[in-house]
């Protein structure tokens, strides 16, 4: 079990992540007007890039999850950055970074999720105000010789966006190598994003970046829609939100079927997990006083079908484990009573159970709940709901060494 905590720091091979993570403002585009309907509260992983998205050869080197405080540490004042995050939204952030055999490109992809379109509009054009000056002063100071730092014309991408190239030398590896990169940076809605490939002694082609950042436009566009049309089906689980005490599983994993595919994006094993209905707080907690809660973070989505139904509920999915045990989901309703002193909120997602609506290329993303012995060491789940669908762990799969990325100012 496991948390994950890492700090990312300088080097010269990180220069895409700069420009993902620190690309985070634009020009064009209108801010969001206030009467503008609340967005969803998106979990960040869902996304990302994945292996399928990206071209042949590319595997997954790292990811990470940047909180308000961790990303707040990667600034110059990072208590001044933490309170700008608290007055724009922030959420919460997540990154994944991919690379080829020979590990001369990088891909990255990144994201952030605010609370409003308000609050990541102005995080959008705070960032990219500063963005050039700061990063050409970064290069400077570790002795580069910058060739090419500049902004580009680019396609337009989600709601606002923009794109930066930068070229270099510098050493690599002991050798002086030239480090080139695009990024294309956008805001799809109230969700911050950013692709970057970074190839050393190749030019980047503008075009392959672009048809990354539009396949993470569409991810982002699905989850936007999935996640309004869950919560506005009438019969949709209420949104929860888990308690900070927990342990994370190194599980993660994805399952194609005929129609649905299935993805796991971690389990969580918990004390207690909290949920709103109507303004009025619940907590669940395991029947016996020796168990825990095992909370699936899980996506599943359409790929095939016009539309998919399905009213998901006991038998729905089941979580197998070391030892063949196998576990069925809990209700989260049944097994809830009142809470008037719930502890802080964190990003909520709705509980997979109950009736959902998933159109072709769509997607939805929740929780399933189970009763489990401390000690579970889970190994696969089995969705049985329209089709089977088993997914296993494939977190321990092999995986090159992650170069270290530069991260100024986001």
């Amino acid at each position: 079990m496991r948390k994950r905590s890492s700090r990312v720091v300088f080097t010269v091979v990180g220069l895409a992540a700069a420009l993902a993570v620190a690309a985070c403002s634009g020009d064009g585009g209108e801010v969001p007007t206030p009467t503008a309907p609340a967005p969803p509260i998106l979990g960040p992983r869902l996304l990302v890039l994945t292996d399928d998205d990206l071209p042949s050869g590319f595997i997954l080197a790292e990811e990470q999850e940047h909180d308000n405080r961790t990303t707040a540490r990667e600034h110059d004042n990072p208590s001044e950055a933490l309170q700008r995050f608290d007055e724009w939204g922030r959420v919460d952030g997540y990154s994944a970074t991919f690379t080829n055999p020979s590990h001369e490109d990088e891909i990255y992809s990144r994201v952030s999720v605010y609370r409003t379109l308000e609050g990541a509009s102005d995080g959008f054009h705070s960032f990219r105000g500063s963005f050039l000056a700061e990063y050409r002063q970064i290069l400077e100071d570790a002795g580069f010789e910058i060739i090419t730092l500049r902004n580009v014309e680019g396609p337009a991408i989600g709601d606002e966006s923009f794109v930066v190239h930068v070229r270099f030398s510098g050493q690599v590896s002991g050798t002086v190598r030239v480090v080139d990169t695009i990024a294309s940076q956008f805001r799809k809605g109230n969700v911050l994003a950013g692709v970057a490939w970074r190839s050393i002694d190749e030019n980047v082609l503008p075009e392959d970046v672009y048809d990354l950042a539009r396949r993470q436009e569409q991810l982002i566009d699905n989850a936007i829609s999935a996640a309004r049309a869950a919560t506005a089906t009438p019969t949709a689980a209420p949104t929860a939100t888990a308690i900070e005490t927990s342990e994370e599983v190194l599980f993660q994993g994805v399952q194609r079927g005929n129609s649905l595919w299935v993805q796991v994006h971690g389990i969580e094993i918990k004390d207690a997990v909290y949920y709103e209905q109507e303004d009025v707080s619940y907590v669940i907690r395991p029947s016996d006083p020796t168990k825990k809660l095992a909370v699936v973070d899980a996506s599943v989505g359409n790929n095939r079908s016009t539309t998919v139904l399905m009213d998901v509920r006991g038998g729905g999915y089941t979580l197998l484990a070391e030892g063949g045990n196998e576990y069925q989901p809990i209700s989260p309703f049944e097994a809830s009573e009142l809470d008037p002193n719930p502890p802080l909120s964190e990003p909520r997602r709705l509980f997979i159970w109950g009736n959902f609506e998933i159109p072709r290329d769509f997607a939805i993303r929740a929780w399933a709940l189970f009763e489990v012995p401390e000690d579970v060491e889970p190994t696969q789940f089995r969705w049985d709901t329209v089709e089977t669908v088993v997914v296993r762990n494939q977190a321990n799969r092999s995986r090159p060494p992650p170069r270290e990325w530069v991260t100024p100012r986001f």
